[in-house]
């Protein structure tokens, strides 16, 4: 028997659309949610294109590896800090851009960024391939509050610190602290907790 093209059957072929375009940020921003359920050795190109609805193979090509990945969040998140660090420049009183200093004022409207504490300066940290960079953003950050501190030394708005860079250097722990025992617990406002963190141990220098 001789078959004809119009013997053969042709299974419908469902339409491939384009994949939906997304920025270096969207997978940030998936990337960030996917290590604070799986941690960072879980996560994975495939979890991040499932979130992302794109291919895996597709950000390969794009960050190349892991490594790679983490290294440019970790330049993105620097480029946020500078951001929010312009933002909140403009405000005259030093010790409201201190407290305004772990927010994203300017790039997310006030939200603030513990999960990116979480990520990448305490899981991500032991890596030595991220020292580097994380340890010039924590330096950025604490040169940044050391330097409103002075100024509210300066001002009187608070008395009695004989060493600045140490209370600029307890500073910022005490909100990376906060911020960690925060996500382990969640059972409080984030901004009530590192406030209120602040508040107590700026509460020694306050003008009686």
């Amino acid at each position: 028997m001789t078959m004809t093209m119009n013997d053969v059957v042709v299974p419908d072929r469902k339409k491939v659309g384009r994949p939906r375009a997304f920025q270096d940020e969207d997978v940030f921003r998936i990337m960030v949610q996917v290590v604070s359920k799986v941690g960072y050795s879980g996560l994975t190109f495939a979890l991040i294109a499932e979130q992302i609805h794109c291919t895996t193979s597709a950000l390969i090509r794009r960050f190349g590896d892991k490594q790679h990945l983490v290294q440019r969040f970790i330049s993105w998140l620097t480029e946020r800090a500078e951001a929010n660090e312009a933002y909140i420049s403009v405000d005259p009183d030093p010790m409201k851009r201190i407290y305004a200093s772990w927010t994203s004022s300017r790039s997310d409207g006030g939200r603030i960024m513990p999960e990116m504490f979480l990520v990448f300066f305490i899981e991500a940290r032991s890596n030595p391939a991220y020292r580097p960079q994380l340890g010039e953003l924590t330096d950025s950050f604490r040169t940044s509050v050391t330097s409103s501190l002075q100024e509210a030394v300066q001002s009187g708005a608070l008395v009695g610190v004989r060493d600045v860079d140490a209370l600029g250097h307890l500073t910022v722990s005490a909100m990376i602290g906060a911020i960690t025992v925060w996500m382990d617990h969640q059972s409080r406002d984030i901004h009530e907790v590192v406030d209120g963190c602040l508040d107590t141990l700026f509460s020694a220098y306050l003008p009686k």
